[in-house]
């Protein structure tokens, strides 16, 4: 398109655009200035200044449009991220300038809201600094605000903030919950500086093994950053005594009666102190991802001092489950002992209720059939003295019949015919 109409800037920006995404900053740059100048093409000149920290580059470039004109919140929310930029990046000398330039940065991010109050950078400038002052109920609700008007990669830098406000106000379940949100948002499924914040807010839970796992995801990813080497054993170390009770802090908690935890704990010591030990003779190579070669050095030295107690404990523990399953198996066996009388018993029992049983129903049986028996031989003397008692009535019946029988006769004989 450039070939065909060189002066069609729009296509120069989105070149521009593409170089940047690259990280071929100078190249980005380069297409931006042949882009032309108006205040859009400025504000993108003066963001990649921002981004490399060339603070006076980018403030003159944000200052360009101010002077055009006073009505661009970007520019002064541009010129206000300026000054936070220089805040937080000051070397320790300079910070006798802190408070001025904090000053400075609220007052623009102020100015750059108050001609667009939907600039929500603006906002979330302000959130920022108030977070930096300790401030942070105030820019808590700041920033809960505008993430229910976020969108995309802001939603993500805004869930961030929140976690690092619940951070700070030691509401650590809280923070969890914001790191865990914005890695599921993210498309940067493997932002180590992410994970770090999310294993640093199990770590102040006390909840070692979840912040192991994140760490070993995260050195899984990027194995020579040696930061997550530093905090996996500092992890290893906290976790070794916790579960031994080796430091004051855990003076409440009770030792393990697990000889496999304690183990595990014992070991864990000794595989913080090997890395403390190879940390502590490295040079500092990564300013992004730091650790303390001297810190190292001391939680070296203190894995060493507390490994003979964890050793005397681990083997207290180990004694402690070896006599509980000797006793264990002992009471084990008395139970198992106790059954099997009471099973012999039971069983007895059973046989002898199985024995009366059959005899009951055996004596039963032979008295239903004398029973029958006697019901027979009655029913049968019944029947034949009651056929004896038919016969005689038959015989009187017929004795009877006869005696009419002559009384008809007799009488026939002394009857006269009647005369005519």
């Amino acid at each position: 398109i450039l070939q065909i109409s060189p002066k069609y800037f729009e296509a120069r920006i989105r070149l521009g655009c593409i170089e940047q995404s690259k990280g071929k900053y100078a190249d980005a740059l380069h297409q931006f200035k042949e882009s032309g100048s108006n205040s859009d093409i400025t504000c993108m000149i003066g963001n990649l200044y921002l981004r490399h920290q060339k603070w006076q580059a980018a403030q003159k470039e944000f200052e360009k449009i101010i002077e055009t004109t006073k009505e661009d919140s970007y520019a002064f929310c541009g010129l206000a991220n300026v000054y936070y930029g220089c805040a937080i990046k000051a070397p320790a000398k300079e910070n006798n300038k802190l408070p001025k330039l904090y000053k400075q940065a609220f007052s623009q991010y102020v100015h750059a809201i108050t001609i667009d109050p939907s600039n929500i950078y603006a906002a979330i400038g302000i959130g920022a600094i108030l977070a930096e002052k300790s401030y942070l109920s105030q820019a808590r609700e700041l920033f809960s605000r505008a993430l229910t008007v976020a969108k995309g990669k802001l939603s993500i830098d805004i869930t961030i903030n929140l976690g690092h406000i619940d951070f700070a106000m030691q509401q650590y379940s809280k923070a969890v919950l914001s790191y865990e949100t914005a890695l599921k948002k993210t498309t940067n499924k493997n932002d180590i500086e992410l994970m770090l914040f999310l294993a640093n807010a199990y770590f102040h839970l006390d909840q070692f093994n979840e912040c192991r796992k994140v760490l070993a995801k995260a050195i899984h990813l990027s194995p020579a950053t040696m930061a997550l080497w530093y905090n996996f054993s500092l992890c290893n170390l906290e976790a070794a005594c916790k579960v031994l009770v080796l430091k004051q802090k855990y003076q409440f908690f009770k030792v393990t009666n697990s000889a496999t935890a304690a183990q595990s704990a014992y070991e864990s010591l000794h595989f913080a102190m090997s890395l403390f030990s190879y940390l502590a003779r490295l040079q500092q190579l990564d300013p992004k991802f730091y650790f303390s070669v001297t810190q190292a050095a001391k939680h070296a030295k203190t894995c060493k001092n507390l490994i003979k107690d964890a050793k005397k404990k681990y083997t207290d523990v180990k004694k402690k489950e070896t006599k509980a399953k000797k006793r264990l198996e002992l009471e084990r066996n008395k139970l198992k002992l106790k059954k099997e009388q009471i099973e012999k018993k039971v069983k007895k029992q059973l046989d002898t209720d199985a024995k009366k049983k059959r005899e009951l129903e055996l004596k039963a049986k032979e008295d239903n059939e004398r029973f029958q028996e006697q019901l027979k031989g009655i029913l049968e003397t019944e029947k034949t003295e009651k056929k004896g008692r038919r016969t005689n009535k038959n015989e009187v019946k017929k004795e009877e019949k006869d005696n009419e029988d002559e009384d008809q006769d007799f009488q026939s004989e002394n009857v006269k015919p009647e005369k005519r």
